[in-house]
């Protein structure tokens, strides 16, 4: 069964050239997710952030790894874009090489 995977105006989503991990593009994803006492608007947040890898067996992308960004990011609320994904590339890559 394939992930279950949706992307919002709350959500940011890449894909990557990595041929050292993948023949084919990671897709990346920082999803919203409000947390315990934040408010949907006025306060930064803390995104989940997955990435997928593309199956050759199976033909489809599937879950390699997640995790939750340690630090706080603002929502579309103050800026006029979600940003995260650029700067968590370095932890999202170290995560791979290492076979998370």
């Amino acid at each position: 069964m394939p992930p279950d995977l949706s992307v919002s105006e709350l959500n940011e989503y890449r894909l990557w050239s990595e041929p050292s991990i993948s023949s084919m593009a990671l897709l990346v994803v920082a999803d919203y997710v409000p947390g315990e006492g934040e408010s949907h608007y006025g306060s930064p947040h803390r995104f989940p952030v997955a990435t997928y890898t593309f199956n050759a067996r199976t033909h489809r992308y599937q879950l390699r790894d997640q995790y939750l960004a340690a630090t706080r990011y603002p929502s579309l609320d103050e800026p006029d874009e979600i940003r995260v994904l650029e700067q968590q590339r370095p932890r999202v890559l170290a995560r791979l090489k290492r076979g998370a």
